[in-house]
């Protein structure tokens, strides 16, 4: 029923006006300018976390080449890497012929290490606009191979 679930909402797309605060290193990985922290609207989890009865609108972000924020991101994500990528115990695009290329700590959400007992129940998401979330799950690869556990949608 809706009209016991907590309401979640992104109504706006990239950051807000003023500085992100962001802990990340810089350069904070960004995409069409914006950071990837401003484009990943929706949960991210940690050990020992629980989000229940919750009705929840997500928000994609536009444009060509959001593979590294997901066009927005999952709704809820596990720590880890930004993209699909993890390279040499870091995270993002690599060259792998000559070990360059887009990668390192500042691609990683969260402490980048798996995660223990997350539970997701009784969650509703993407139908009250016409605006959306792209994808309601991220569980991202570790940049220390380091597995989630214990995790129930």
């Amino acid at each position: 029923d809706p009209a016991t679930q907590t309401l979640f909402v992104a109504t706006q797309r990239g950051c807000p006006r003023g500085p992100t605060h962001s802990k990340l290193p810089w350069p904070i990985p960004s995409v069409h300018g914006q950071p990837i922290k401003c484009l990943r609207k929706g949960f991210l989890m940690n050990d020992n976390t629980t989000v229940r009865n919750i009705n929840g609108q997500g928000l994609a972000e536009e444009g060509a080449g959001m593979g590294a924020g997901l066009n927005g991101g999952g709704f809820f994500e596990l720590p880890g890497c930004v993209t699909s990528f993890a390279f040499q115990r870091n995270c993002g695009r690599g060259n792998f012929n000559h070990g360059e290329g887009e990668h390192g700590p500042h691609f990683v959400m969260g402490e980048g290490r798996g995660v223990a007992n997350v539970l997701i129940e009784n969650v509703r998401l993407n139908d009250l606009t016409n605006e959306a979330s792209l994808s309601a799950f991220w569980s991202a690869m570790t940049p220390d191979d380091s597995a989630h556990h214990n995790v129930t949608l």
